[in-house]
């Protein structure tokens, strides 16, 4: 008898383990498509959320450091926190050398190559070396250069022009805006499209890429 209930409660783990799985795949899609991200995601801590739920979707997403992140899930009337962690593989930067701080990004002194960085960490805007950036800390080598370790040599400022990418599905955008604003230390960018005078919006958390910016009058 005791043999019969091990082996149901072993059979009951594992399909609540392959359920997990599942609802932690429809999660990772819907942040693809709700960020727009042309990228694999990775979602963990799921919980009881029932895979393919249909008309379940996710109303709202704090960032909440690092990988942690609650999304609102709705339903109808039914609104349903929970707390996940979410990584994206994206592009990055490799330093090939340890580079103290100070040191402007150039082309001998990285490589570049993927990384499953935490969700907010991918949707950054991407380090360019062409803009000068230059490390706020020091970064051993073989170490993933992060956004957030780098500041621009010249500082973005109002009326720049820059380049940018907007991702729609399996569409990519490019087009030029103007910097409207610059906010948290360039963390966060308000911009305005220079085609359709479309107020956007850069930074952790978004889905639009900066890549290249010049100075500029607006």
């Amino acid at each position: 008898m005791m043999r019969i209930v091990a082996v149901a409660a072993l059979l009951l783990t594992g399909r609540a383990v392959s359920a997990q799985a599942a609802s932690c795949d429809w999660l990772a899609a819907s942040l693809r498509d709700r960020f727009e991200l042309d990228a694999p995601v990775r979602v963990e801590g799921c919980g009881n959320v029932r895979a393919n739920p249909g008309s379940v979707r996710i109303e709202k997403v704090h960032f909440a450091g690092g990988a942690a992140l609650r999304v609102t899930l709705h339903q109808g009337s039914r609104r349903l926190p929970l707390d996940i962690r979410a990584w994206a593989e994206v592009p990055v930067w490799i330093a090939t050398a340890d580079l103290p701080v100070g040191t402007r990004l150039r082309a001998d002194i990285v490589r570049s190559g993927r990384a499953m960085l935490p969700l907010a960490d991918a949707l950054a805007p991407r380090v360019m070396l062409e803009q000068g950036w230059a490390t706020t800390r020091r970064i051993p080598a073989g170490e993933t250069i992060l956004p957030r370790d780098v500041r621009s040599g010249r500082e973005l400022a109002s009326g720049d022009i820059c380049e940018i990418i907007l991702q729609r599905g399996a569409v990519q955008v490019r087009t030029q805006a103007i910097v409207r604003q610059v906010l948290h230390g360039g963390q966060e960018i308000r911009l305005e499209r220079l085609d359709t005078h479309r107020r956007l919006t850069a930074g952790a958390g978004r889905s639009l890429r900066v890549v290249d910016c010049r100075g500029g009058t607006g």
